[in-house]
């Protein structure tokens, strides 16, 4: 008998000798099935981000998921995520038909990007996608691709990032300069995509910085980068913090920015460092798409007037919450089995009106907490509020 193209194998929040899980449901976009991680905090009805990783020329999706190790992070950051594969071609090399450049080398005109959108459409058909947090990770041929589907639905995409990918050449051959966020990452020892731009078969590309460049201009930002950031330490090869960091963000629009992170040194497949995954992860889930104005298919936050900046943070961040009238106030930060890690405030007396406070990514024993995904919860005005926070490491 035919299976139906949506089938779900396991059901969300599982456990294993009690500890939570993450678990897969299968769709099916035309092309076969795909597995999609589903994380144990999922409920359905409660819109969770998605994350597709889109592999390198003559690699596979199972093959780029060793290489980047995304997949523990969904569990942990709280996300939805799939790994599918691209087209076989005559030379036995799985690609995506991005850009002009790359890599339709037997030119079969396959349609990469209606394919990847009715993917995302067929997830969302099975689990509650937050409209707003579709996000690509492409690693070469995959960043390429991942270009192409900010170039083609910038509706549908929020934010991307690139590891030695490139855009199009020329600006107009994006059939949208719709803003997009988008990050840019590059070695400028890559041999294969150059740093500074190359081409593929005689057809060029361009290099990192005016990638970045050409997509800080579609989200309308200042043209000069802030680049008095920390340096990244991105590659286990390369001694210290050898990554630097260059970010449009300046008069951008809400839906779009650009940041070009270069790995000094670094080539086309660098040995990627545990913290790559995590800031790459906090980078495409801070930056959503904005909300539309007066749209009521997003749900109202339920967090109120409670949130927290920076959001994903690594060494700290503030808390700022609202009590309409003077009384007690209890803020802890729990973890995502629910247990209490640390009391940031506890106080009989408080008066009405916003308040800062700092959690310092402590414990209440005084460790740092790991990387991952935590809840503020606050109880005022005889309620309680929560927000989540993200801890980058």
């Amino acid at each position: 008998m035919k299976a139906h193209p949506l089938i779900a194998l396991a059901i969300a929040g599982a456990s294993l000798h009690g500890v939570a899980v993450a678990s897969e449901i299968i769709v099916n976009a035309g092309r076969g099935p795909v597995a999609v991680t589903v994380p144990s905090s999922y409920r359905p009805g409660v819109p969770m981000p998605l994350v597709l990783l889109l592999h390198g020329y003559n690699a596979s999706g199972a093959i780029q998921e060793s290489y980047m190790q995304l997949a523990p992070l969904a569990q942990q950051f709280g996300f939805f995520y799939a790994h599918p594969d691209g087209t076989m071609n005559p030379a036995g090399s799985r690609y995506w038909n991005a850009t002009d450049a790359c890599c339709d080398l037997f030119q079969q005109g396959v349609d990469d990007s209606g394919y990847l959108l009715a993917l995302i459409h067929a997830i969302a058909g099975q689990l509650t996608v937050d409209a707003l947090r579709v996000c690509i990770v492409g690693h070469s041929n995959g960043g390429f691709m991942a270009y192409r589907m900010a170039c083609d639905h910038p509706e549908t995409i929020a934010a991307i990032a690139s590891l030695a990918g490139a855009t199009y050449l020329q600006a107009n051959q994006c059939a949208s300069a719709a803003p997009v966020h988008v990050l840019e990452i590059h070695g400028t020892s890559d041999a294969t995509i150059l740093y500074g731009g190359g081409a593929i078969n005689q057809v060029a590309y361009p290099g990192a910085v005016a990638t970045a460049q050409q997509r800080a201009a579609f989200a309308g930002c200042t043209s000069i980068p802030e680049t008095n950031l920390p340096p990244l330490d991105l590659d286990t090869n390369l001694p210290g913090a050898e990554t630097t960091v260059a970010r449009y963000a300046n008069g951008c629009a809400a839906a779009g920015s650009a940041e070009l992170w270069t790995v000094q040194n670094g080539t086309h497949i660098p040995a990627l460092s545990s913290s790559f995954g995590p800031l790459v992860i906090g980078f495409l889930l801070s930056h959503p798409k904005p909300v539309p104005t007066g749209a009521g298919s997003r749900p109202a936050s339920e967090t109120g007037d409670l949130g927290a900046d920076p959001n994903p943070f690594t060494g700290m961040t503030q808390v700022e919450f609202g009590m309409k009238s003077r009384g007690g106030v209890s803020l802890h930060v729990v973890d995502i089995a629910g247990r209490r890690i640390r009391t940031i405030l506890r106080q009989h007396r408080m008066d009405a009106g916003l308040h800062p406070v700092v959690w310092d990514g402590r414990s209440d024993a005084g460790a740092p907490v790991a990387a991952g995904v935590y809840f503020l919860v606050l109880t005022a005005d005889a309620k309680t509020r929560t927000a989540k926070v993200v801890r980058l490491r």
